[in-house]
Order: C-alpha cells, then structure tokens, then sequence
C-alpha cells in the first residue's frame, strides 16, 4: 500500500492513539453520568440550539475530540487527536475561530504507522439574520481540518459555505448548507475546488440530551469519480453547566477515490 501523508509524516510503529481509544471512551462513558447535573441551558440559545448556537459576544468556547477512522475500500485506517478548536465571539453576529495543530496517525505497510500533522486553521462564522424561527449565515475557513471521513488524498486549503438553520419547534432544529471546498491533491500542483452540501435534523430528548442526524456529500473530488455521499448519528448530552459531550458515528454510502471510510469519534466541549 502507498504510504501518503499531505502534512509531512514521519514513521514509527503502529498508530499510538488507536491502541488507547477504547480506553479513553470507556473512562469518558463511565465518569459522564456521575458529572450529570440539572443545568439549563442558556436561554439565548433555546433549549435545544446546541448545534448551531454561536458563543455569546466576548466568551470562548473549546472543543477537543478524538476520532477513529477506517476504510473497507483501500484498507487504511486513521487517527485523529486531540482535534482543538477555540471560538470566539467577536460581535452578536460574528463568530471567529482557530483550529490547533492536531497528530493523524495512519496505517501504513507492514504494520507501520505514517504519522503526520494538520496545519493551524482559521474560520469565521457570519450571522446575516435571524428571525424567532430562522437563522442564515455565512461560513469560510482556511487550513480547515480533515473530518472524520476524509479522503487523505486531498489537502484541503479553503472552504465556504452559506447555511440556513430552521427551528420549528422547542424540540426539532433542520440545518441545510451549500458551498465549495478548494483543495489540492496530494503529490500534485494546482489547486482545485468541489461543491459540498449537508442536510442536518436535531431533536432534543429533554433538558440536557439532543441527538442529531446528517448527510453531506463531496461532488466529484476526483476527475472521473463519482460523487460521495456520508451519513452521521450523534448524541450530544450536557455534563454539568456548559460543557457537553458529543458522540457521533458515521459511514460513507458509495466508495470514490479507492476510499469507503466509517468512523467513530467523541469530543469534549465547554462554552
């Protein structure tokens, strides 16, 4: 198998981080109902607005995360830690963002791991108006970060989204986003640019449980490849007052590119 690592890799033994992953779950699934504890969320974002809630004007918000990857299709397998990323409420409608440097750590041959990592990234969130009911904004980011289902082939640069978020109910959140993610494949010059969409639906279970659903296709990241489309599951519960654990596990529905990835990740966020 053809070792590739866009963001400069250096060899060493099998992946350090999928050895203690189940582990890390484990002890994060054990000690959560015992931090459990009866806080309501912040009225200015619902009672069900988790996924969507921008951080309130001058407060930081932190999210860290784990992720594990692997593909049936190419046989790779990957990981991701610790997946920081810091927010910032620069106004009521600006939401600004920085992504660390994280570590991948990918299967390469005989048993060897490829590690490798990601560029710093930075984002902004613009909120163009709101209503009781709506929310639609715009999104870019530069560097952002390989998502759990990534093709590794690709070397994102930039992307941009606009998106629409409609809250219905107390209870239900729909979410729809069209952009463009710029890129540039691995081992080759010129960058190039690929249409993305993503449908969402949140429904919060009581006070401090919401589970979420989601689709997001990456159109044609290939010349002659055909589009890829994924689905994802998540529960996102609240720990104790602002800080919540998210779960969440997905799987891509077609191969493309000689990849066919399905994952497993958890993060910790405290806003």
């Amino acid at each position: 198998m053809r070792r590739l690592a866009p963001f400069g890799p250096e060899e060493d033994t099998m992946p350090r981080y999928v050895a203690i992953a189940p582990a890390l779950l484990c002890a994060v699934l054990c000690v959560a109902p015992a931090l459990a504890q009866g806080s309501a969320q912040e009225t200015a974002c619902g009672e069900h607005r988790l996924q969507t809630c921008p951080v309130q004007k001058h407060r930081v918000a932190v999210e860290s995360g784990y992720y594990q990857n692997a593909s049936r299709v190419g046989g790779t397998a990957l990981a991701e830690y610790p997946q920081t990323r810091l927010l910032y409420g620069a106004t009521s409608n600006l939401q600004l963002s920085y992504d660390a440097p994280s570590e991948i750590a990918r299967s390469g041959n005989d048993g060897t791991g490829v590690y490798s990592m990601t560029h710093m990234g930075y984002g902004a969130e613009y909120g163009l108006g709101a209503s009781q009911d709506l929310w639609y904004g715009i999104t870019g980011e530069l560097h952002p970060q390989p998502g759990a289902l990534y093709n590794m082939q690709l070397l994102p640069l930039s992307t941009l989204e606009a998106a629409v978020n409609w809250t219905p109910t107390a209870a239900m959140e729909y979410g729809t986003a069209f952009g463009t993610l710029t890129y540039r494949r691995v081992s080759r010059s010129g960058n190039r640019s690929s249409p993305t969409a993503a449908l969402f639906a949140a429904r919060s279970l009581d006070e401090r449980t919401l589970v979420t659903t989601g689709i997001n296709v990456l159109s044609r990241p290939f010349f002659g490849a055909s589009a890829q489309t994924a689905g994802t599951v998540g529960l996102q519960r609240e720990l104790f007052a602002r800080t919540y654990l998210n779960m969440s596990v997905g799987s891509t529905f077609n191969p493309a590119a000689h990849t066919k990835p399905h994952y497993l990740s958890f993060n910790l966020l405290t806003r």
